[in-house]
């Protein structure tokens, strides 16, 4: 599918859209197609993971996570975890309308936040949405819209990543990239040290500290929501499923799947 432009839908005539996600009320929720913005998109996932692909990078999205789409980034998210309860907020905004507050704000750009500017940027928009149900007014919303990018552009500032750190994010995305487009294959963490020179204590440490779980959880986590895929769009028999999709054999994803689902491929596609 060839990407699509998407135009931004303003809030309360205001230079910002705030789109919550809930994947329970949204069972399609983790499939949107390719497509790109002029404005700035700071998407929040509060509960769930899945994978997000912006510019020709994956990235593992998890709980209490931001991403900042810039314009024109093309970009989608896929799998926003269709196997777990996910919630969160999509805020776009048109950076233009901020000039007068924010010289050359359109001609910045913004990396992936910090722990501190991602926990302070969650508070807010999280107190954008409930100022939106409470109906308050213009001028109000505005200036929450300012301290939201206020608290951006500390992360704009303070983005000075040391060579180490640089290298550090440039390693682990070229990691999760290869294990995207390798899934499909017999892929370990011994193989992964190989193919990036790494030992395989220190690739191990790498993704607990970043993710939070193992290099074998992720690839389990990666190959299963591909099944998932295949088990809702196509019919193929749950072998196919399981040989096409990385698992070594079908017993191996019937075991992934009693465990995270307590239940067998075939109950799950019923569903």
């Amino acid at each position: 599918m060839k990407p699509f432009y998407q135009q931004i839908q303003k809030t309360e005539g205001l230079p910002f859209n705030l789109v919550v996600f809930d994947s329970q009320s949204d069972p399609n929720l983790h499939i949107y197609p390719k497509h790109w913005h002029e404005h700035l998109e700071m998407t929040v996932t509060l509960k769930g993971k899945g994978i997000a692909w912006i510019d020709g990078e994956t990235f593992f999205i998890q709980d209490h996570n931001i991403f900042i789409i810039n314009p024109k980034s093309l970009h989608y998210v896929h799998g926003i975890a269709p196997y777990h309860s996910t919630y969160g907020y999509s805020l776009q905004i048109d950076l233009a309308y901020f000039e007068p507050f924010f010289p050359d704000i359109i001609k910045q750009y913004y990396p992936t936040c910090s722990s501190e500017i991602t926990d302070a940027i969650i508070q807010a928009v999280v107190q954008l949405h409930q100022m939106i149900l409470r109906k308050e007014d213009r001028f109000n919303l505005l200036c929450q819209l300012i301290q939201i990018l206020k608290i951006l552009n500390q992360q704009k500032s303070d983005a000075q990543d040391t060579i180490r750190s640089q290298k550090h994010k440039d390693r682990i995305l070229a990691i999760l990239n290869f294990i995207q487009d390798h899934y499909t294959e017999p892929l370990d963490i011994a193989l992964l040290a190989d193919e990036f020179h790494l030992s395989k204590g220190y690739l191990q440490k790498c993704f607990k500290e970043d993710f939070g779980q193992s290099v074998h959880s992720y690839i389990l986590e990666i190959r299963m929501m591909h099944a998932i895929d295949d088990l809702k769009y196509t019919d193929l028999s749950i072998l196919n499923i399981a040989l096409k999709n990385g698992f070594p054999n079908v017993k191996s994803m019937i075991q992934a799947f009693k465990k995270q689902f307590s239940q067998t491929p075939g109950t799950f596609r019923k569903k």
